[in-house]
């Protein structure tokens, strides 16, 4: 199934989103009409999923409840003892299940993350979560990640708080994180002297089936059910920041510095001598300032996308059936690129190359015309590419993207 990230966020357009809301103030959007998020996910799959829950897949199953100021979670994964009997208890009893990386597992999961990170060119990691009636999962918190919620089943009262902390991140230091008891996002709330006090109320809103609710990071919130179950995915956008670039431009300024490659001063961790560190200093600013510019930056937001592209897991339902028909499809039968496919277009020599989740595609000198019809988006066929490629490789060109999932079939995506 297909779920644009242009729906997701409807009526509200892109470029408002992302000019007025993202990373900056909350969104809900309230929609009337239940059957919006149909096809997404039923509590029967949610079912299948805890029942056939290993640990090892790639997934994780947590139950989550609040007791007064505190929240609990007990989490299964490899190596811990599963019982599924535990987790139907705790769901009577009032705790919430939430369900990690469901975009691994459910098509209408993997439909959203792929949306979702095609328009920001974040990773994307969608959690399940459902909450019985008259109950509630996290206290009043915030997250170092983008949040993006769509209210699939029931409903569920949502407050969001005012003074959010700025831009939080839940990226751990890169490099030696073992060496670092620090994490970015987690920032104590201080809009007073109670460090047990909730922050001013924002927004108070109700989810019911087929709303939809952003919370930018930083942003305090808690969420509550009264008189129905609720089943929500909470979509979440690790985006990457300056700071990523910084570091990633600091591997080419280290390759080409000795200055940076040059070890500490030897015996530093008992204390270091002020007077060495400052002439050591002296070399190591010199040496950014001559070599990191905004070249190297450009270069490594490049690298960056280049690597999120790679990484990125196409929304490949249907493939199967896919390659299987693609040797049978003739000149005029019509194709067009799959939708919310992350992709880029590379350059090189005389040569383009299409890239898409680890795949690659080179294009020769003048198939500019094959590219435009690829990245227009409405279907076509072979014989609609440029009449200068015999028919013979035009067609060739047709059933191997398809094969490699660039393309599909309309007739099987009607």
């Amino acid at each position: 199934m297909d779920f644009p990230f242009e729906k997701l966020i409807a009526p509200i357009s892109v470029e408002t989103f992302f000019a007025e809301y993202w990373e900056k103030k909350p969104l809900h959007i309230s929609r009337g009409d239940s059957s919006y998020y149909d096809g997404l996910a039923t509590t029967r799959e949610i079912d299948s999923l805890i029942t056939g829950f290993s640990g090892e897949q790639g997934m994780s199953l947590s139950v989550i409840g609040s007791r007064g100021p505190e929240t609990t979670i007990h989490e299964f994964g490899s190596g811990v003892a599963y019982e599924q009997e535990g987790v139907y208890k705790a769901f009577a009893n009032g705790s919430t299940v939430r369900i990690r990386g469901i975009q691994r597992h459910l098509p209408g999961g993997q439909a959203l993350a792929a949306g979702v990170t095609q328009h920001t060119s974040a990773p994307v990691r969608i959690n399940m979560y459902l909450t019985p009636r008259n109950s509630q999962g996290f206290n009043v918190h915030q997250d170092g990640h983008e949040v993006l919620v769509v209210q699939i089943k029931g409903r569920k009262h949502w407050n969001v708080y005012a003074e959010p902390v700025e831009l939080p991140n839940d990226q751990l230091v890169r490099g030696r994180p073992e060496l670092f008891g620090l994490k970015a996002g987690a920032v104590r709330y201080s809009h007073s002297t109670d460090p047990n006090s909730e922050p001013p109320l924002m927004m108070e809103v109700v989810l019911e089936e087929g709303d939809f609710l952003y919370i930018p990071r930083g942003f305090y919130h808690a969420a509550y059910t009264t008189d129905t179950l609720s089943m929500h995915f909470t979509i979440g956008a690790y985006t990457l920041t300056w700071h990523d670039a910084v570091l990633a431009a600091l591997g080419d300024v280290f390759g080409a510095s000795p200055e940076l490659r040059r070890s500490l001063p030897a015996g530093f961790a008992r204390g270091a001598d002020p007077a060495d560190i400052e002439a050591h200093s002296e070399d190591v600013l010199a040496a950014l300032r001559e070599r990191l510019d905004a070249s190297v930056l450009a270069r490594a937001v490049d690298t960056l996308g280049a690597r999120v592209v790679a990484t990125t897991a196409a929304p490949f339902q249907g493939l199967i059936e896919d390659v299987d028909r693609a040797d049978t499809l003739g000149m005029d039968d019509p194709v067009r690129m799959r939708q919310d496919l992350l992709y880029r277009v590379d350059e090189r020599a005389s040569t383009k190359i299409l890239s898409f989740n680890g795949r690659t595609v080179r294009f020769p000198d003048g198939a500019d015309g094959v590219l435009e019809r690829i990245e227009g988006g409405a279907a076509f066929s072979a014989t609609d590419l440029p009449a200068e490629i015999p028919a013979e490789a035009r067609l060739k060109l047709v059933r191997q993207l398809v094969k490699v999932g660039m393309l599909m079939p309309v007739a099987r995506a009607a």
